[in-house]
């Protein structure tokens, strides 16, 4: 589905990622944009549920691979998400990829990479989840 000038969403069923937005630049930049919903006990008794939403900016190059987290919280509209997403994705269409990835590591909530990791074994899974992510465009 394209819903922002040539921005593609694709909604992967079963994982953890439920939307990830891409264009066929950004996967030359090997850049995407995943949203994902989470459903948790919110109580004790586990009898309430909440939601929370996660959107976060994802790009790997030969030597790292990086989660820049913009919005961690409650439950948003879609709405909401197509705002963020699309303010992201003009930050994106405006600035070259070097400017575009520090203008969103000053503005994430927080950032992980695979190179911050103290072990080898921590930073392959981190960069093995991040291209995990990209895989899923082509289910």
């Amino acid at each position: 589905m394209n819903l922002i000038n040539g921005l593609s969403r694709k909604y992967v069923e079963g994982t953890d990622a439920e939307y990830i937005y891409y264009s066929e630049n950004m996967l030359e930049d090997n850049l995407i944009i995943a949203v994902d919903m989470f459903v948790y006990e919110d109580s004790p008794d586990g009898k309430e549920l909440s939601v929370q939403t996660w959107i976060n900016v994802q790009h790997y190059n030969d030597n790292d691979a990086f989660t820049f987290t913009m919005y961690s919280g409650d439950y948003l509209q879609e709405i909401q998400v197509y705002r963020i997403v699309k303010d992201i994705y003009d930050l994106y269409l405006d600035n070259v990829l070097s400017d575009f990835l520090m203008i969103i590591h000053e503005l994430s909530v927080s950032f992980q990479s695979q190179s911050m990791q103290s072990k080898k074994e921590n930073a392959i899974d981190v960069r093995n989840g991040i291209l995990s992510d990209f895989e899923k465009i082509n289910w």
